[in-house]
């Protein structure tokens, strides 16, 4: 008896030890969030002293890890640098509502990530866009494995809502900063203002201006409970440091040219309303991206995208001249060189100032050469050769003149399924953003 009571006692610590074991590594459950907190503006950031200050200062840390469940998601993984990072952290994050270019706020557009209207408790399809979209406005790296096409056509509408916001609102904080500066220092604009100024007063004030033209399509504009269109661009201060040393902001790569031709497709969609009117070289994209031919899975093609005033889409911009460039690896490849070149054969100036990496169906890479794909990702956020192709130097901000520009970068890599390969990848070129990485 004394034998099976001792057995009995033993097997009820083990069950205790293991509902303790079970308990910590047990996802926290899910509290659904509302959207009342004030927005960040976690664009603005990269503005600000004191976050690359402390990028600077920051001590080489071990990752922390930190897993919970969300209410679209089972798991999310989270390593992070920062501490407090964590659960509640993320929860705060996506409380808040986006900044977004008025541009972007219209019904067409966001009808197509989900953010038009109110988001049910258990509309699990729809909230997979509003978490995505709240990780990357904050900033954080993200690894994604989707498990379909429809899972596949969200992240990149998320994405590039995301990357489009982006480039809108720093050109538009750009072309204020540009205005001011003509205003101080161009005599000529100065007298060109004063006529205008005379003109007017001396015009009768009866005869009333027709209203310009809408380019928004009608019924476009709504209150959406999760965004909130960004006001006239702010200046970033007396020094105006609003650029990075080359233009191109956002750089996606991909396996191929049929993917290469619904990524684009899709920036046209966003930006222009499903309209190719003001699409400068759309002939030729159409001819070179036809999906009908063998040149749909040609592997080797670089397309430089830019937005003219934001207003109107040019394909086919110099790399250096580009705001978005969608490229494969071996496209760029053999355009950056390789390390152990010599240093004119190599071109890796228009990657100095990238802002977002996007790898669209990253698993693509490992039928072709990896090399070519860490090659370019090597090229990224260097310090450029050549100070003739520079932005004003005394508008570039401190993140890039500090070296640290990688540290501000965000990672996306989009998969459908992991490989040691792709994982070595992530954490040697991409988890390297101080806000975290986020799986």
């Amino acid at each position: 008896k004394e034998s099976l009571l001792a057995a009995a006692g033993l097997k009820r610590e083990e069950k205790e030890e293991t509902k303790k074991v079970e308990e910590v590594n047990k996802p926290k459950e899910y509290k659904p969030y509302k959207y009342s907190q004030e927005p960040t503006d976690f664009l603005m950031l990269q503005f600000d002293k004191e976050s690359y200050e402390n990028v600077k200062s920051m001590k080489k840390k071990k990752h922390r890890i930190s897993k919970f469940s969300t209410g679209s998601q089972p798991i999310i993984r989270m390593r992070y640098l920062q501490d407090g990072l964590t659960q509640r952290m993320y929860q705060r994050q996506m409380s808040q509502k986006f900044l977004v270019h008025p541009r972007l706020a219209v019904r067409s557009v966001l009808n197509r990530v989900n953010l038009a209207s109110e988001i049910q408790d258990n509309d699990y399809k729809r909230k997979k866009y509003l978490e995505t979209i709240s990780i990357l406005n904050s900033w954080h790296d993200m690894s994604y494995e989707y498990t379909g096409d429809n899972e596949l056509k969200m992240l990149r509408s998320s994405y590039i809502f995301h990357c489009l916001n982006t480039i809108l609102r720093q050109n538009e904080l750009k072309f204020k900063n540009d205005l001011k500066d003509k205003e101080e220092n161009d005599e000529e604009f100065k007298l060109k203002k004063m006529i205008e100024a005379e003109l007017d007063d001396e015009s009768d004030s009866d005869n009333e201006k027709e209203p310009e033209a809408d380019l928004q399509p009608e019924d476009a504009k709504l209150d959406s409970p999760y965004i909130i269109p960004t006001p006239e661009a702010k200046f970033v201060g007396e020094e105006e440091k609003d650029q990075g040393f080359t233009r191109p902001k956002v750089l996606i790569l991909t396996g191929y040219k049929k993917m290469a031709y619904y990524i684009i497709n899709e920036i046209i969609t966003q930006f222009n309303y499903s309209s190719w009117k003001k699409v400068i070289k759309k002939k030729r994209f159409k001819q070179e991206f036809d999906l009908n031919t063998e040149e749909a899975v040609n592997d080797c093609f670089k397309v430089g995208i830019s937005f003219i005033k934001n207003e109107q889409i040019k394909l086919y911009e110099n790399l250096i001249d580009s705001d978005i460039i969608v490229a494969s690896p071996l496209g760029l490849r053999l355009i950056t060189g390789q390390e152990g070149e010599q240093e004119n054969r190599r071109e890796y100036d228009f990657l100095s100032s990238v802002q977002i990496v996007i790898l669209d169906q990253a698993e693509t890479f490992l039928y072709q050469n990896v090399d070519h794909l860490e090659e370019v990702l090597k090229s990224t956020n260097k310090v450029p050769k050549s100070l003739d192709i520079l932005n004003d130097i005394n508008r570039i901000q401190e993140i890039y003149l500090e070296k640290i520009g990688h540290n501000f970068r965000q990672s996306v890599m989009i998969h459908n399924f992991r490989s040691m390969d792709l994982d070595c990848l992530a954490r040697s070129y991409l988890s390297v953003n101080y806000t975290g990485h986020v799986e």
